[in-house]
């Protein structure tokens, strides 16, 4: 089954849990030993070369030259099924020594039987109290939608082609499309309701429904260009690289652009008429707005919004940049964190970058369709409750400066005194609607000793309604994938959908 698994493109690994590890013993009589004069080394040196692989060096047939190889192999008659390797006449048959001319053989010294290893792990399902569960490992280069129905497609086949002994079948528990699902849920949740958040916060500031939608096309401008370079370069993004991103340093720069143009269009006639004598003088640099070779002249709309872009340009380069320099820590990780953090520090560089590029070529151009002639702005009414609380504070720091400095280098060292303390959630909320529990049991306990209080827990976990399936893992599994000890249980528990549609 596992090597069926394996031939699976995009798997890589398969970890087996639970069941036996089959072994054949040879239990030698110790009496018998004696009475044909053999010794334990000379059993225990038989059985090897009897099963080793020898090399038998070339040899030449006119120009071509051939590898010989001596293939041992004790046949234990399950190369076609493996559930029929129980024979041990091989071993048995092993030549040990000669006595008088008779060959002695190691079912003349002992009895060969087939057993197990000793267990290192168990599993366990519902009221099953021993299973045999596996994890197949994917190559994580790949994508979860592609190689999961490949794998669904070849345990359909193992299960009806006649691979598996009567009455075992292999019972998918848990797949990642799942965890795929929620994911794209939860990051176009975050995205829709935070563009939202933005338009309607752009509403209480602007006080105007055309600025607050030239603020919000920003977002998706921005979005859009950094999916695009991500697939340009070949990088994926999840959950931590788009649902994290802020929209409002997104459109930060947008917010500033819109305000200044705001500012200029209110401005009274005679300093509109100063900004645009200005730009004809290229304060601002060369006037690109100037007629040449018959060009259609520029209306002194359009000549506003750009003098308006010209001012603010070099502030919202270099805000945007220090925003950027801000994920520099996250572009040196390595190692766990570096794969966790570094896609996320990319996307958001090329989402600031869609930003930058849609605040100086899309902004302008909504602004110059969508803004009345004449706009006159207006404080909101939490603008003006904030500005009744910010006027006086700012009065009295400007007035005790001394005593604001004061506090302020009071805050840095208490920020500094808790800086090693200091943790951040990067991850936007994601409820898969799943459980995973670990029960520790006292470090020197046996594993026999703790199966009793594993299924224990698994019966108390299933009279929950919500539970579908407990599946247990107690120990570790004999292949070495897993170091936990016989004191360590864990539990993996699916729950149902809830009435609401969302996870309980």
């Amino acid at each position: 089954m596992q090597r069926r698994l394996l031939s699976v493109e995009g798997v890589v690994q398969v970890n087996t849990w639970g069941g036996t590890t089959k072994e054949f013993d040879v239990n030698v009589d110790l009496n018998k030993l004696d009475a044909y004069n053999v010794t334990l080394p000379q059993v225990i040196g038989a059985i090897g070369d009897a099963n080793i692989n020898v090399g038998g060096r070339t040899v030449s047939f006119g120009q071509q030259s051939v590898n010989i190889r001596g293939i041992g192999l004790l046949n234990s008659g399950g190369a076609e099924d493996l559930t029929q390797g129980y024979r041990v006449q091989d071993i048995e048959n092993v030549v040990l020594a000669q006595s008088d001319g008779v060959p002695v053989q190691v079912k003349d010294v002992a009895k060969v039987t087939v057993g197990y290893l000793p267990r290192l792990g168990k599993a366990g399902r519902d009221h099953e109290d021993d299973i045999v569960a596996a994890i197949v490992v994917m190559n994580r280069t790949l994508h979860t939608n592609d190689v999961v129905p490949r794998i669904k497609s070849e345990i359909d086949k193992i299960n009806n082609d006649g691979t598996l002994p009567p009455g075992v079948k292999l019972v998918p528990f848990y797949d990642r499309t799942t965890l795929v699902s929620t994911t794209t849920s939860t990051v176009l949740h975050n995205l829709v309701f935070g563009c939202l958040f933005v338009f309607y916060n752009s509403m209480a500031v602007f006080w105007n429904l055309r600025s607050a939608i030239i603020v919000a096309v920003n977002i998706p401008f921005a979005l859009f260009f950094s999916i695009i370079i991500l697939v340009l370069r070949g990088e994926d993004a999840n959950l931590l690289s788009i649902g994290a991103v802020d929209f409002g340093i997104i459109v930060d720069s947008a917010v500033i652009l819109v305000e200044n143009i705001f500012r200029n269009f209110q401005a009274p006639a005679a300093a509109q008429s100063l900004l645009l004598q200005q730009l004809g003088d290229e304060r601002y640099g060369p006037d690109p707005t100037r007629v040449r070779d018959g060009a259609a002249a520029w209306t002194d709309r359009m000549r506003t919004i750009l003098v308006s872009a010209l001012q603010v340009d070099k502030a919202v380069l270099f805000s945007t940049a220090i925003t950027v320099a801000a994920f520099v820590p996250l572009f040196t990780m390595q190692g766990v964190e570096g794969q966790i953090f570094n896609p996320m520090a990319r996307t958001y560089g090329y989402a600031l970058l869609g930003a930058l590029i849609a605040t100086f070529t899309v902004t302008p151009v909504l602004a110059f369709y969508l803004l009345p002639e004449h706009v006159e702005e207006a404080d909101t009414v939490i603008v003006r409750a904030l500005r009744a609380i910010y006027t006086p504070i700012l009065r009295w720091s400007l007035a005790n400066r001394n005593v604001m400095v004061a506090i302020a280098a009071g805050c840095l060292g208490l920020f500094a005194l808790l800086l090693v303390r200091l943790g951040a959630e990067f991850l936007p909320a994601l409820e898969e609607g799943n459980l995973g529990i670990r029960a520790t049991m006292p470090p020197t306990i046996t594993l026999e000793a703790g199966m009793p209080i594993v299924n224990k827990i698994r019966e108390i976990l299933l009279r929950r309604p919500e539970v579908v399936t407990v599946v247990s893992q107690h120990g570790r599994p004999d292949n070495g994938s897993d170091a936990a000890g016989f004191n360590n249980a864990e539990f993996f528990v699916p729950l149902k959908p809830s009435t609401s549609g969302r996870r309980s």
